[in-house]
């Protein structure tokens, strides 16, 4: 059975990972600040009067049983899952921060706060899956850690929306984010269903889209229906797809 010190000592390498990327964009922003004589607060909560950003990174496949490997697509099905599932708070910008050579290059993250975690199989249980996720603030490296949510793979959307849920919370309580009734009840709204195999598979097709390989693509939507009929993201990019091959 994995005890919580090797889950604490994975979440801590990832914290030691982000503090680095933080470090070296605060660098850059400082550099960057000198030239525009620009002040930025620099309390733990974030004042502005528009939306805040947050930014949505990789999770960390830690999974140590013999489904590892495929469901290492998840490292980036999982934070898509979550960005749909944010941008419903009115007051929130979420933007995809799952390319690692993009928050390197140099250019403006264009986020306030970040979100990562890991996932991993339940000890013992084949059919479960723990996901882990913390929030950190950009700008004074302030992070919080969410409470973990464990349930079976074949209900992952149900996993998804309630880590959505609590991340929303969080945002709200240690940093100031504005997250009201109707936030919330966007994200309950029973709109998509979906299992880890079946995002395993949406993620392959969202690839070959990237490549521009639209039928190996269109093929692999239509695989992931077939799975999760009720997949509404699938559905939708399916559409998309077919609008543009026409």
């Amino acid at each position: 059975m994995i005890s919580k010190d090797i889950v604490k000592v994975k979440l801590l390498e990832i914290w030691i990972s982000v503090a680095f990327i933080i470090i070296f964009i605060s660098l850059i922003s400082c550099a960057g600040k000198q030239q525009t004589n620009v002040m930025v607060p620099t309390d733990s909560s974030i004042t502005t009067s528009g939306n805040i950003t947050l930014g949505v990174m990789n999770f960390d496949n830690n999974s140590l049983g013999m489904e590892h490997d495929s469901l290492d697509r998840l490292k980036t099905g999982i934070p898509h899952a979550l960005m749909t599932e944010l941008s419903k708070v009115e007051k929130l910008t979420v933007v995809d921060r799952t390319k690692p050579g993009e928050l390197l290059s140099g250019k403006p993250l264009a986020a306030q706060l970040l979100c990562f975690g890991i996932f991993m199989d339940k000890p013992g249980e084949t059919d479960e899956i723990i996901i882990h996720a913390s929030i950190s603030m950009v700008e004074t490296g302030k992070g919080v850690k969410i409470k973990e949510v464990t349930g079976s793979k074949q209900n992952l959307s149900k996993l998804i929306k309630l880590l959505a849920l609590r991340i929303a919370n969080q945002l709200k309580t240690s940093f100031g984010v504005t997250v009201n009734k109707i936030d919330r009840k966007k994200i309950k709204t029973n709109d998509t269903s979906f299992s880890a195999t079946s995002m395993v598979i949406f993620e392959e097709a969202r690839e070959f889209e990237s490549q521009r390989m639209f039928e190996q693509a269109e093929l692999k939507y239509e695989e992931t229906l077939k799975i999760s009929s009720k997949y509404f993201e699938a559905k939708q990019a399916l559409e998309r797809l077919k609008l543009i091959r026409k």
